[in-house]
């Protein structure tokens, strides 16, 4: 994985696998808690089109944080992380 800017624990990657880990953050409304959720994580590693790569990831995404909401109606998005093309948070 790759941090901006780089540190000693977090340095560039150098090879593969090329790891992106989309997460949500959420605000409880009940508790007033904030909650971070990783979705899943995608390597891109054989990745021939990076553009399509990054659509489907959204897609998928969009996909699984619906679903979270549903199961999680007290839950609001506050950001989400890890989708936008070289966007990494």
């Amino acid at each position: 994985m790759r941090r901006t800017p780089p540190t000693i624990y977090t340095p560039n990657a150098t090879g593969e696998p090329v790891l992106r880990v989309p997460y949500l953050w959420f605000r409880d409304t009940d508790t007033g808690d904030e909650i971070a959720v990783v979705l899943f994580i995608a390597d891109k590693s054989d990745c021939e089109d990076q553009d399509k790569w990054y659509e489907q990831l959204a897609e998928q995404v969009t996909i699984v944080a619906n679903q979270w909401r549903k199961d999680h109606p007290t839950h609001r998005p506050l950001s989400i992380h890890a989708i936008g093309k070289a966007k990494d948070s």
